[in-house]
């Protein structure tokens, strides 16, 4: 007789009979019998019989009332169970195969149900003379590995791997296989992201079973050879390699006409070609190449950078004319490069002068969004001249606090503020003249009370000013028309911040 144990998890009982959930398990090392071998595969239990009598036994334990069913009736013709059901605790279970005549395996599926939770022993028995398996499933990463098939027979066999699959599973140990052999193959790594299927044939002169070999799939990737690539001026062609095992579309940027990509069949698939024109601007140009996988969500992007056209331009054009007299004259350059001067005859010489030359730099502010005013200094410095320094102190003034308020209105008009959406006032009209000026309104249709702005310029722009005239209306009243000078904070989105004084602020939505 032979035993088989298997190590199984289980929790304490202490834990399971206080859980909330159904818990139902099998205790470990609690499996035993004779003529059979058993695995447990995802808190499922797979035990297998040679093709004569066997039993097995295993212990279960639940938290509640469970049962077992066969789920094929037919299977109780040569597979018995001493129980289908019990309560909280710990049962023991026997499993009764009779002897397997025929010379083809069977199977049967009992299934054990706790509350919402199930559990199923898969008996297989084989059949008659048979090569016996410890599995005819083999589940392998995307690394691969090296995986291992357990065999007892008791007749000769040989395996095979198809054709088809034997690029990417290969045999590491030959065997003959009389009595009980191991025998390993080796699964290369899968670079695809499609998971793929391969099979071993263990031949017996009975039959051919087979292993399955499932192996997953590589995780999408997409990688580039640079994250930016630099091109002259005089354009041309250009290379990016893409690392990829999905799928890659370019996208270039409608608005950039300049560069295009080369198709050529000359070039792997991982080797996009493109094409920068001829950079005839005086400033550098850039611009973006996204590789894209939509599918599974990967995007890359070369940043590629142009090199503006280098010229140095006189002013006074190319052709210079002189009577005969010695003298000197002036050539005004403009030049976006470093140059040098040289003669091409000795009675041509430029003159070394330490006067001003004449340069303009660009710079750029940043928008001050703190609520003070700052300060920076611009350093300008000669290499090998330390007295030759400049030093500019730049200062930059705060955002005016009235460009926080956002809502329609007129702020502290004559002391009072008339806002729309405040108080039951909205905004009526807010029309464009002839003349461009615009015309806005104010409406508390409760009190019949009305406030209109007019004169606004509707071409006004930041830092502009105005003249507004302002009516206040009150039924047939009008205690208030007068006229304002107000200098245009911000226009932005169709609003516009006028500012009167430190107290009063209108601002109009058109």
């Amino acid at each position: 007789m032979h035993r088989f144990s298997f190590l199984l998890f289980c929790l304490p009982a202490a834990l399971l009979l206080a859980a909330c959930e159904p818990e139902m398990d099998f205790i470990e090392s609690s499996i035993s019998g004779f003529q059979s071998e058993a695995t447990l595969s995802g808190g499922n239990l797979y035990i297998n019989f040679t093709s004569g009598t066997g039993t097995a036994s295993v212990t279960l334990e639940a938290n509640r009332t469970w049962t077992a069913a066969f789920v094929n009736d037919r299977a109780k013709e040569w597979c018995t169970l001493s129980t289908d059901g019990g309560g909280s605790g710990t049962a023991g279970i026997t499993i009764i195969v009779k002897e397997n005549p025929e010379y083809d395996e069977r199977s049967a599926s009992i299934l054990f149900t706790c509350g919402s939770l199930e559990r199923t022993i898969v008996v297989t028995q084989k059949q008659k003379d048979a090569v016996l398996l410890s599995s005819t499933r083999q589940d392998v990463g995307k690394d691969g590995g090296t995986i291992t098939l357990e065999v007892q027979a008791n007749i000769p066999f040989s395996y095979s791997i198809p054709e088809s699959c034997a690029g990417w599973i290969t045999p590491q140990v030959k065997t003959k296989g009389l009595v009980s052999s191991a025998l390993s193959f080796q699964v290369a790594a899968n670079e695809d992201v499609e998971k793929r299927e391969g099979a071993i044939s263990i031949t017996s002169t009975l039959k051919t079973e087979t292993v399955k070999v499932y192996q997953e799939g590589a995780t999408p990737a997409l990688v580039v050879s640079a994250s930016q690539v630099e091109v002259s001026s005089a354009g041309g062609t250009f290379q990016v390699e893409v690392k990829s095992n999905v799928n890659a579309s370019v996208v270039i940027p409608d608005n950039c006409k300049w560069l295009s990509e080369v198709s050529t069949k000359a070039m792997s698939t991982n080797t996009f070609v493109f094409k920068a024109d001829k950079n005839e601007s005086y400033d550098l140009r850039e611009a973006s190449i996204t590789f894209r996988n939509s599918q599974y969500g990967l995007e890359e992007t070369v940043k590629v950078r142009q090199d503006q056209k280098d010229v140095i331009l006189c002013e006074n054009g190319d052709a210079l004319t002189f009577d005969f007299a010695a003298q000197e004259f002036k050539v005004k350059t403009r030049f976006n490069v470093e140059y040098q001067v040289k003669s091409s005859a000795s009675w041509l010489q430029p003159v070394k002068t330490k006067a001003l030359q004449e340069k303009e730099e660009v710079f750029s502010l940043e928008e001050n969004t703190g609520a003070s005013s700052r300060t920076a200094e611009l350093t300008f410095t000669s290499e090998g001249h330390p007295d030759a320094k400049l030093t500019v102190k730049v200062t930059q003034e705060a955002k005016d606090p009235f460009l926080s308020i956002t809502v329609p209105g007129l702020y502290g008009l004559e002391g009072k503020n008339y806002i729309k959406g405040n108080d039951g006032w909205n905004q009526s009209a807010c029309l464009v003249s002839r003349d461009g000026s615009i015309r806005y309104r104010l409406l508390k249709a409760s009190e019949l009370s009305a406030v209109t702005l007019s004169g606004l310029p509707q071409d006004a722009v930041r830092g502009s000013s105005c003249t507004v005239h302002v009516i206040l209306q009150n039924k047939a009243e009008v205690p208030l028309s007068k006229d304002y000078q107000a200098s245009v904070l911000l226009v932005q989105d169709g609003t516009y911040w006028l500012k009167v004084s430190s107290e009063t602020l209108f601002v109009v939505k058109k």
